[in-house]
């Protein structure tokens, strides 16, 4: 990391709201103080660094408390001390480089099995990072009281989608009805 708590993104599955196809490695910079993650750059497939897919790629994404700790352990003076590398990221390989998708996934599966998160069969429930990503955009669905966002332009804007017709199209379903809050009806009409 760099000084004063801040360093390079890290791979997606600290960072759900990072698209998993095109960043293997996200990039941009961290900022334990402010509980932030400022998505301004990637990582593809291939380990090549470049901009993000989208000018709405380019955003700021919160981070849990338990994130931030993390990171805040993952300092060069402890003993969880980050490999350094030419790029400078938060969650490199153990010689520095940028982890390549393949890898990550692999470990998540491992990660996956290890929670008894499988079917009938054995096999792993979720076999992708994409997971990760629905989780989060679910999460961010529920109502302010629940942790959630509630509103579909702020989870737009959380993932990084150009059009809310992209987030509606995908999350649509999981927010809530009118049929579902019709208790709090009377309470918005008396707002307007």
């Amino acid at each position: 990391m760099l000084p004063g708590d801040r360093g390079r993104c890290c791979s997606p599955q600290y960072s759900p709201g990072c698209a998993h196809r095109s960043c293997a490695a996200c990039g941009g910079a961290t900022s334990t103080s402010r509980k932030v993650l400022h998505v301004r750059q990637r990582a593809d497939r291939y380990a090549v660094i470049g901009k993000p897919k989208s000018k709405a790629s380019h955003r700021t994404v919160p981070l849990g408390p338990t994130v931030v700790n993390a990171l805040r352990e993952w300092k060069p003076s402890s003993k969880l001390a980050c490999p350094k590398g030419e790029h400078g990221l938060v969650f490199p390989t153990p010689s520095g480089a940028i982890a390549l998708h393949n890898d990550v996934v692999r470990a998540f599966i491992v990660a996956v099995r290890a929670l008894g998160l499988t079917g009938a069969n054995g096999q792993p429930k979720y076999t992708g990072l994409h997971a990760l990503r629905h989780f989060y955009a679910s999460w961010c669905i529920n109502p302010i009281e629940l942790g959630g966002q509630g509103v579909s332009k702020i989870v737009q804007q959380l993932l990084g989608h150009s059009s809310i017709v992209m987030t509606m199209d995908t999350y649509g379903h999981l927010f809530p009805t009118d049929k579902t809050h019709t208790s709090d009806w009377p309470r918005l009409n008396a707002r307007c």
